[in-house]
């Protein structure tokens, strides 16, 4: 009996529940302790890196951040390895390093982290993130390295990440399973590198289907640390101009069109209260006519206007087409779990107007019960429940987003010739 109990004890996943910090709906953080005595630090919890990549003293770049201290931990071993990270907002030249890690309840006495040296990354002195904490599928921190990523130092399989719904509300990170009482359907991982399943197209409120232009079909890449949703330009002039317009004041938000991707042999809804948000900081565009020629200037003014959360980037794999990145408004509908044993992503739908994504106040238990697979479509939201729901909550007010604290993909300047662009900035006829 003592043997198996031993057993039990030892194969118990690790669980822990974070609430992670919302800043202008545009980046979100977690609480990550590391070194003795501890120093906190705001993370990016990212899958689409690996890495635990700290701001740290001595860094040129850095400042105004909390800086990782190395001289005031009792628990730091030196390695000094120099590694160069491209992230979407620019580089980081760092030092490999040594030191005790606490993420909520689970720590690791000696974790591999990066301490920044030279950081070129765009916007980092307003952002509201001190290090970037990866979760994606690899076991190594690093290629050609034995150090152990933060997850596999952990000792868990499986972490699961969402959002909340309104503005201004905080989002969760779930380590060793998903939100407990949540059905997740399981879709299996594509390719080697990222957190990536099948697109077989997408359709506008009921409407015809919008190809993904990639035969035999495109790639979704789930990613908690990109702000909006990355699409082909092809694909995204047809869905932009099928959406319509959007109001600046948004006054016709609850109006617009649901939109339907098909992911994996599974139709899943993404609601225009989540797909549209009010950006500050975009540049004011103003449309002059002149006889047949149309000339748009910019004004140098920056404005809010309600717009769809999506961006241009063209990127395509050998294997599994043209690429898309369903970033942060995803993970507002869909709490999504990521298996790295298994090769699997979870995902469940949250109803709109949902909370379960703001607090961690019930008790972390391992992975659902209940994995849907094969033939069991992900259970969506009619319109009737949709209105029921509504009525049970507030009325929804669009999420207020900063254009400039935007993050792209830790990843985009990795992808060779075929390169991420810039957010579109949808022009605003005045």
């Amino acid at each position: 009996m003592a043997l198996a109990l031993a057993c039990g004890a030892y194969a118990a996943p690790p669980l822990t529940c974070v609430t992670s910090k919302n800043y202008m709906n545009a980046q979100y953080t977690v609480e990550v302790q590391v070194g003795s005595p501890p120093q906190i630090m705001d993370a990016v919890p990212d899958t689409g890196s690996f890495e635990l990549i700290l701001a740290s003293t001595g860094c040129e770049g850095c400042a105004p951040h909390k800086l990782f201290d190395r001289d005031q931990s009792n628990s730091f071993a030196n390695r000094g390895d120099i590694v160069e990270t491209h992230f979407g907002q620019g580089r980081v030249r760092s030092q490999v390093h040594y030191d005790k890690v606490v993420l909520g309840s689970l720590q690791v006495p000696r974790q591999s982290v990066l301490l920044m040296q030279q950081n070129d990354l765009r916007g980092f002195a307003e952002a509201s993130y001190d290090a970037v904490m990866g979760l994606g599928m690899q076991t190594h921190a690093r290629s050609n390295d034995t150090d152990l990523s933060l997850m596999s130092s952990l000792g868990t399989n499986t972490v699961g990440v969402c959002y909340g719904q309104r503005d201004g509300d905080p989002g969760r990170l779930q380590v060793g399973g998903g939100i407990p009482g949540l059905t997740y359907t399981q879709f299996p991982v594509i390719g080697d590198l990222h957190w990536a399943i099948r697109l077989d197209g997408m359709s506008v409120g009921g409407g015809p289907s919008l190809s993904c232009d990639g035969p035999p079909h495109c790639s979704a890449i789930i990613d908690s640390g990109t702000s909006l949703i990355a699409v082909p330009a092809a694909t995204l002039d047809q869905l932009l101009l099928t959406i319509g317009d959007v109001n600046p004041d948004c006054s016709n938000i609850d109006s617009l069109p649901t939109l339907h991707l098909q992911l994996g042999g599974h139709t899943l809804e993404l609601p225009p209260q989540l797909y549209v948000a009010k950006l500050k900081d975009v540049e004011e565009e103003q449309t002059v006519g002149w006889g047949m020629f149309k000339f748009p200037f910019k004004t140098g003014r920056l404005v809010e206007a309600c717009l769809p959360l999506f961006m241009e980037m063209d990127m395509t794999t050998a294997l599994h087409g043209p690429v898309w990145i369903l970033g942060m408004p995803f993970l507002r509908a869909y709490s999504a779990t990521f298996n790295r044993d298994r090769r699997e992503i979870g995902l469940a739908q949250l109803p709109l107007g949902s909370d379960l994504c703001t607090h961690c106040n019930d008790a972390p238990v391992g992975p659902p019960s209940s994995h849907a697979r094969g033939g069991h479509a992900i259970q969506t939201l009619t319109p009737t429940d949709s209105h029921l729901l509504m009525k049970k909550h507030a009325p929804f007010k669009p999420s207020v987003m900063s254009f400039k604290n935007l993050m792209l993909p830790t990843w985009a300047l990795r992808m060779g010739p075929m390169e991420a662009k810039a957010p579109r900035r949808h022009v605003l006829h005045l």
